[in-house]
């Protein structure tokens, strides 16, 4: 079986998702109609987990483009729309991280500027929020937020696997 990498944006762990899945299916077709037929239920659970591996990987290319185009902003006299090196570096750090580790059907958050050089990602869905605060300094706090039904809390050390948990702590699949 040949597989071609077409895409040179393709994350490659979802390359590696989808090459997994190709060869699953191609082993099942070599042991026989028999096995294929029994594995109906593990082969779409499979193709629905490749989906949202896919649908994951988009909303993370988006937000990190939308991350990339604060750098653009022009301040304002009292506010600052741009992001200091070390809030960009940071978050684009966190949410990478965050969404490799994540597969979920998490919203599309809006990004914004603290005002002072930071970054606020925010994840929002009817009174369920998960908020990453950066700030603009490595001196400064940056801390993931999150409530749901009955819960909220505060991390205080943010890393893109606890904004993952906090993810799926409040967005479950």
């Amino acid at each position: 079986m040949i597989i071609k990498k077409i895409n040179s944006e393709f994350d490659p762990i979802n390359f590696e998702q989808i090459k997994g899945v190709f060869v699953y299916i191609d082993s099942l077709c070599h042991q026989g109609p028999g096995t294929l037929s029994g594995s109906h239920a593990r082969l779409r659970k499979q193709s629905e987990l490749m989906a949202r591996s896919n649908d994951t990987a988009l909303t993370a290319q988006q937000v990190l483009r939308d991350l990339e185009a604060m750098l653009k902003e022009q301040d304002e006299p009292g506010f600052l729309h741009r992001p200091t090196e070390y809030a960009y570096d940071t978050a684009r750090q966190i949410i990478e991280n965050s969404y490799s580790h994540y597969i979920g059907t998490s919203p599309t958050p809006a990004i914004a500027s603290d005002g002072e050089g930071g970054i606020i990602a925010e994840w929002k869905s009817g009174h369920r929020i998960v908020r990453l605060i950066v700030s603009a300094s490595q001196d400064g706090k940056s801390y993931v937020y999150s409530r749901g039904n009955d819960q909220s809390a505060i991390d205080h050390s943010a890393s893109g696997s606890i904004l993952a948990q906090r993810l799926l702590s409040i967005f479950p699949n």
